[in-house]
């Protein structure tokens, strides 16, 4: 069956008002945000005069306010805010500073903020108003699983077939073949941005499948037994043939393991205060970071080349960006210098600044305030877990989907290190941590476990 793109971007906020209807609130949250971001078509946002763009990110989440509000409205008001939720608020509120300092005007700040609540403040607050406390993170963990598992069968056909879906049901592709050939293979994207993209949200969901079924959060998922469940999303992750995937998974699992092994915390601390002495040695230091591609030789020349020619335009990202530290330099591409033939050293691949990785665009765009704001985002619920949960409980049911969710926001931080991968889960996962920030320290005991029949409950 065919779609159009119209079709489906407009009908999708309907199904996912529909979702409330039949499903529970809770789980029509996660059908419809997993359920809109893998299956909507990669389209150009739809402009409408006077109105921010209508994009994959409005049409799902509109969609989920809207039915929130028709069927659950007193969801907004379970969540109790604290001072661990300020760095999602500067994160959403950083483009208005930025457009009123670099004279772009109230609207331009007011239409970007908007556009960051949707994106990103709409799933972190679906994860504090419906996974903190309580319990509740082991149903997330049990959700994000389901869907990892429900896209496998995507995977089988385009691993064999290559990249038809999209063409398939919109009846376009939004890849070249030769763009998708990786080691000898194809490297799915089904709907997803690139299979990068799809390479993050498998190796998230096969982290928290592995950590479901060590933990015992879990009997089975969706009729898989849990350690079925974490042998198939591991076998894919190695499918996928995507490096930052390996990172993700490699790196979470032995954050986690590595708690219940030595039965200390440090090793998640470290893993949160990483990142931020990376991107400050980048800033301050000038690090070239020529390490890292010594690393990936031994993986690929080509990855190492790649590699060596981001680090080389983050030079020139964040010379420029230096200029503006406080608030960047807002949007339309203004964060981007051009390089002339004269400064463009060797391995520098092209003369317009390219903007891959995550940091350097919330640096560039936001400055200091917004990088500050989407870094505490990802890394403060390890430092939460970190401060209030023993490694003696790591792997048990009662804390073991808050650790797994915190080390999984982290590592989504490090991809954004390289990267600038979009993955909503990522930050239900960071609200629904961080709202434990107004519960009790978790004391030596534990925390309190859920029956059997709860644990394979998921909904």
């Amino acid at each position: 069956m065919r779609f159009t793109v119209p079709m489906a971007m407009f009908g999708w906020p309907v199904v996912a008002i529909g979702c409330f209807l039949l499903l529970r609130p809770r789980v029509a949250v996660m059908v419809a945000m997993i359920g809109g971001w893998f299956l909507l078509p990669q389209a150009p946002p739809y402009q409408f005069s006077g109105l921010p763009d209508y994009t994959r990110q409005t049409a799902i989440f509109l969609g989920i306010l809207g039915g929130m509000a028709l069927f659950d409205p007193r969801a907004f008001f379970r969540a109790k805010w604290s001072l661990w939720d300020l760095p999602m608020l500067v994160w959403c509120l950083s483009p208005i500073p930025s457009s009123l300092s670099n004279g772009l005007g109230l609207y331009d700040g007011l239409s970007g903020a908007l556009d960051q609540f949707i994106m990103y403040g709409t799933p972190y607050l679906i994860g504090r108003c419906y996974f903190s406390g309580k319990q509740l993170e082991r149903q997330l963990v049990y959700l994000i699983v389901a869907g990892g598992l429900l896209t496998l069968p995507f995977l089988v056909v385009e691993l064999r077939l290559g990249p038809v879906f999209h063409k398939l049901i919109y009846g376009y592709e939004q890849f070249k073949w030769h763009q998708v050939w990786r080691l000898g293979w194809y490297r799915p994207p089904v709907f997803l941005r690139s299979g990068l993209a799809m390479g993050t949200w498998l190796a998230i969901c096969g982290v928290l499948a592995l950590w479901g079924w060590r933990a015992k959060i879990y009997k089975q998922c969706i009729g898989v037994p849990a350690s079925v469940a974490a042998g198939l999303l591991g076998v894919f992750v190695l499918g996928m043939r995507a490096l930052n995937g390996y990172g993700i998974y490699a790196a979470s699992s032995g954050v986690l393991f590595s708690g219940k092994i030595t039965r200390g915390r440090v090793v998640l601390l470290a893993f949160a205060l990483l990142p931020v002495l990376y991107v400050g040695s980048r800033v301050t230091l000038n690090w070239d970071g020529a390490v890292l591609v010594r690393q990936a030789r031994l993986i690929s020349n080509d990855r190492a080349d790649s590699l060596q020619s981001r680090l080389l335009h983050e030079v020139a990202l964040i010379d420029h960006a230096l200029k503006r530290p406080v608030f960047g330099w807002g949007t339309y591409n203004r964060n981007r210098p051009d390089v002339s033939d004269e400064d463009e050293p060797e391995g520098m691949m092209g003369h317009r600044s390219i903007t891959d990785s995550l940091w350097i665009i919330a640096f560039g765009q936001k400055g200091l305030v917004g990088l500050l704001g989407i870094g505490g985002v990802l890394l403060l619920p390890a430092v939460l877990v970190w401060r209030r949960v023993p490694a003696s409980q790591w792997a048990t049911p009662g804390a073991g989907a808050v650790v797994a969710l915190a080390v999984v926001a982290c590592a989504f931080a490090y991809d954004g290190l390289v990267n600038a991968m979009y993955n909503p889960v990522v930050f239900t996962a960071s609200g629904a941590v961080l709202g434990l920030a107004r519960q009790r320290r978790v004391r030596r005991r534990g925390m309190p476990v859920v029956t059997q029949a709860d644990a394979g409950a998921g909904g």
